[in-house]
C-alpha cells in the first residue's frame, strides 16, 4: 500500500495537484466506521482535481472529471482493483476501459458518501452492481451538473 501511494503521489505531483491520503487501517482491525479500513488494503484518496466533487460540504468548483478519470487509470496500474467514486462519468470510462483487459478482474463502483473522494481497494471486496437510482440522484445534485459535458451525465 505504501509503496503504490508514493508512486501514485509522487507522479501525480508532476501534474501539479496535492494529493490527500486518509483511512489506510485502523489499529487492532477496529471499525473506524468503515466496511473496510481494517487492515491495509483500502485507503480514501482526494485533491482538488480528483475525487472530490464537494469539498467541506461546498461545491469543488477545481474537481476535474478526465482527471479523475487519469488518477483512477493509474491506480488500476499500482494493482488497485476496486475503486468507489459517485462521478457517473469517471465510474463509466473506467469500467469501459477495464472491460478489455482480459484476465483481470477490475471494477469502478458508485456509491453514496463518496462525493468527496476515491476510495481505492486492493482486494475486490465490494460488489459488481451499478444502481441507477445512485446515478440520477447524484447528477441531478452535482454542482458542476451545468458545465458537465460527459456522454456518461444523467438527466435530472
Amino acid at each position: 500500500m505504501i509503496e503504490a501511494l508514493l508512486e501514485l503521489s509522487n507522479e501525480w505531483k508532476e501534474n501539479g495537484d496535492i494529493l490527500e491520503i486518509g483511512d489506510i487501517s485502523a489499529w487492532n482491525c477496529v471499525n473506524i466506521g468503515h466496511a473496510s479500513h481494517r487492515d491495509g488494503h483500502s485507503v480514501d484518496i482526494r485533491s482538488n482535481r480528483v475525487g472530490a466533487m464537494v469539498k467541506h460540504d461546498s461545491p469543488n468548483h477545481f474537481y476535474d472529471k478526465e482527471k479523475t478519470v487519469e488518477f483512477a487509470k493509474k491506480a488500476i496500474d499500482k494493482g488497485f482493483k476496486y475503486i468507489i467514486t459517485l462521478c457517473p462519468h469517471v465510474t463509466r470510462e473506467c469500467n469501459e476501459m477495464t472491460a478489455f483487459i482480459p484476465n483481470i478482474d477490475i471494477f469502478v463502483n458508485q456509491l453514496h458518501g463518496h462525493h468527496n473522494h476515491l476510495h481505492l481497494d486492493f482486494w475486490k471486496s465490494g460488489t459488481n452492481i451499478l444502481e441507477d437510482h445512485i446515478y440520477r440522484s447524484f447528477c441531478s445534485n452535482c454542482s458542476l451538473y451545468k458545465k458537465c459535458d460527459s456522454n456518461h451525465k444523467r438527466e435530472k
